[in-house]
């Protein structure tokens, strides 16, 4: 399952521990703390893993170096290594929480629950030697308790997140789906030209497709048609102009590509509950 942009949206990342552990002949362990998402990277060696999920399903796996395995909170786990190739594994314990957002900009944070990442992935050659070298990184430039520490490795982990998903959809590329490749370049095409007065029609056009099939891609990749799509594009502009700048219904309505101010607040309304300036208004209270 790939990661999509709602998942990765508003997460907030606390860093519980980071270990890297170069482990013995007639090493095990568990997974302590099962509450935090967690992430295991094999850096070298061998081993047997024994995967718990607390539901009476019971998996045991081998691992090997450039292996990358993801845990939910949760899941129980078994480590032992090889005795002639120990492992070397980097470990990464968060816990991610989700702001909510309201129709005010008022949010409250829950706890995220499984990411939509693959439990295992292999990595090898030059894209395992620098998922090696970021791991390493996190556990050399974390100091627990150090302020700057903490923003910077933050920052390696919202990084980290984002190859991981951009490497998912290289795959799903690469495997000769056309159809996602097709509907991620409509996806970003709508992204850059929300602005513009955008015809949908006119745009499966442009990608020699016709429109019902543009809109069978969307509904298979992002669960929506790409009018919902662009109307909430626009919608996420408009509220933050409407948050951050003085500008006139009129502007907001041409820089977001509304066809005029009516048709603006009529979205507006529709998404949100109040018009427009009603919403801006209730924000100055």
């Amino acid at each position: 399952m790939k990661m999509t942009e709602s998942t990765l949206k508003d997460l907030d990342i606390h860093i519980h521990f980071i270990m890297d552990k170069k482990t013995h002949r007639g090493w095990t362990d568990i997974r302590q703390n099962v509450e935090v998402h967690s992430f295991y990277w094999i850096g070298e060696g061998r081993g047997s893993f024994r995967i718990e999920d607390g539901e009476g399903n019971n998996e045991q796996l081998a691992v090997k170096s450039g292996m990358l395995l993801y845990l939910r909170p949760g899941i129980r786990l078994l480590m032992e290594t090889d005795a002639e190739l120990p492992l070397r594994i980097t470990m990464l314990l968060l816990s991610i929480s989700k702001t909510i957002w309201h129709k005010h900009e008022l949010g409250s944070t829950a706890l995220a629950g499984a990411l939509p990442l693959p439990f295992v992935s292999e990595w090898s050659g030059a894209e395992a030697a620098d998922l090696d070298n970021r791991f390493r990184k996190l556990f050399d430039n974390w100091a627990p308790g150090q302020s700057e520490s903490d923003l910077l490795t933050k920052a390696s982990v919202y990084l980290l997140l984002n190859h991981l998903h951009q490497a998912g959809r290289r795959v799903e590329r690469s495997s000769g789906n056309r159809d996602a490749e097709l509907f991620e370049a409509i996806k970003d095409k709508l992204a850059r030209s929300y602005g513009n007065k955008l015809r949908l029609s006119r745009l499966a056009e442009e990608f020699q497709i016709s429109e019902t099939y543009m809109r069978q891609l969307f509904h298979r990749y992002q669960h929506q048609s790409p009018k919902s799509y662009l109307n909430e594009l626009r919608n996420e502009h408009a509220k933050r102009q409407l948050l951050y700048t003085d500008h006139m219904m009129k502007e907001i309505a041409e820089t977001c590509g509304y066809a005029d101010e009516f048709h603006f607040s009529k979205s507006f309304k529709r998404l949100n509950g109040l018009p427009p300036k009603v919403w801006r208004e209730s924000l100055e209270r």
